[in-house]
């Protein structure tokens, strides 16, 4: 489970309806279960725009993954659980930066930009970072 965006000013809107209680209290089970992607099944296999509904409103509520039944539900799902290129660029930086801060200048938390950033901030970061790196993006900053 993790964040649906690297900002916390960032509203994310709950496609489809408005947020209920049972996605919540669902997610909230699962995490203490150490359950990872949206658990519910899309079973109109070939109602593709469906299953992007689906797959949007699991990631509005900050799950990291949907299951996926059959291979025409594979590219939606990467397509809405993969970070874009932005989001994915400002996570190396924010972990440069934190790097920067925490090993060479021995500080705990950091500005980038207008945002101060600080361990969650960094395990936020991970994770768009990690997604991204598995989707095939490079990181030339960190690379070199």
């Amino acid at each position: 489970m993790q964040l649906p965006s690297l900002s916390v000013r960032k509203r994310r809107h709950v496609p489809g309806r408005p947020l209920s209680l049972r996605p919540v209290q669902a997610r909230g089970r699962g995490a203490c279960r150490r359950h990872s992607g949206h658990r519910w099944t899309y079973l109109a296999i070939h109602d593709v725009e469906g299953y992007k509904a689906a797959a949007s409103r699991a990631a509005a509520l900050g799950y990291d993954g949907k299951w996926v039944l059959h291979p025409v539900q594979i590219e939606p799902a990467n397509e809405t659980f993969t970070p874009a290129q932005a989001d994915f660029d400002k996570a190396a930086r924010i972990l440069e930066a934190y790097r920067q801060a925490t090993e060479v200048e021995g500080k705990g938390a950091v500005m980038l930009g207008d945002e101060m950033i600080d361990e969650a901030s960094r395990k936020i970061a991970l994770q768009f970072y990690t997604r991204g790196v598995a989707a095939g993006f490079d990181d030339v900053a960190r690379a070199g």
